[in-house]
């Protein structure tokens, strides 16, 4: 029964994809051969989207030279991801298993969302020129939810990504986690550089870097940087070599001048909570391992 749900969820992404993929504004011939290679490559190393999805999620976003919000080139992205993932997808596949307090969390956040989604639908509008064009438009509230929509289709290809003990978040998810923070970091720098200066912190500028969606307002950059610090705590415990230390570090580097340049409070506090878990975290393992904590190693991390 299983199979014949995947095969069905893999067909009825591949028919989304080919109907987005129609709408979409720019040019079809490259975007259609980019989402083919893309396919291809998750059909032959299907825990390659832990990878890739993570470090693009921020930073393909062309609204401003498409003008197009509702449908964005990450829904192109995760439809093919998923149309590629549920056909390769087995029912036997070992997978991660989510604690029973973990599923009724995401079902009561999926029905407030469903709940909220059909409330701001509904009287449901005339499908005109402007329908979807404006955040004013009642199809807003689907574009809302479409974000938490797209993490419940893509839950069984993680959990079958992840494998039982969670080898493939090591694996693949972090290092994605890790390149999305450094290429939203080096976006955040390329933008201080063009505007008020890199150095340059008598100005109060604030980046948007590649969220688009900050023209209204918003922090969609500093959640991304609070949501993501974390994973260089992850990363900074499986260091086994000076080379993955120096990367660790210099992302450490990266992410805190991305996160300074915000001049968001909120994401000050973020980064402060970040850099207590990893003291925290750094002095547990070397404590486990029979040692002293090396403190002075941890701060200096911290303080990079």
């Amino acid at each position: 029964m299983r199979f014949v749900l995947y095969k069905l969820v893999a067909a009825l992404m591949a028919g989304g994809l080919v109907a987005a993929v129609h709408a979409y504004p720019l040019d079809k011939t490259v975007l259609g051969a980019a989402l083919l290679a893309w396919m291809a490559l998750l059909l032959r190393w299907p825990h390659a989207w832990l990878l890739g999805v993570p470090a693009l999620l921020p930073v393909l976003d062309l609204t401003p030279y498409t003008g197009s919000f509702y449908l964005e080139e990450i829904d192109l992205l995760l439809l093919a991801t998923a149309c590629a993932g549920y056909a390769r997808l087995r029912p036997a596949a070992p997978r991660a298993t989510l604690p029973r307090s973990v599923v009724a969390a995401l079902m009561l956040v999926a029905l407030a969302t469903a709940i909220a989604a059909v409330n701001g639908l509904l009287p449901l509008p005339p499908l005109d020129a402007n329908a979807f064009a404006n955040y004013s438009s009642r199809f807003n509230s689907l574009r809302v939810a479409k974000g938490f929509a797209w993490a419940l289709v893509l839950l069984p290809l993680l959990r079958a990504g992840a494998g039982e003990r969670l080898e493939g978040i090591g694996r693949f998810f972090i290092p994605g986690m890790l390149l999305g923070l450094a290429l939203t970091s080096c976006a955040v720098m390329w933008e201080r550089s063009a505007f008020p200066g890199l150095l340059n912190f008598s100005s109060d500028y604030r980046p948007t870097a590649p969220f688009s969606a900050m023209h209204t307002g918003g922090a969609a950059l500093d959640a991304y940087l609070a949501l993501c610090f974390p994973f260089v705590a992850a990363w900074l415990l499986r260091v086994d070599d000076r080379r993955r230390l120096a990367v660790a570090l210099l992302l450490l580097l990266f992410g805190g001048f991305a996160g300074l340049a915000t001049f968001s409070r909120d994401m000050y506090l973020a980064y402060a909570v970040s850099g207590a878990v990893i003291l925290a975290l750094l002095g547990a393992r070397r404590l486990r391992h029979g040692g002293v904590p090396d403190w002075r190693g941890a701060c200096t991390a911290i303080a990079a």
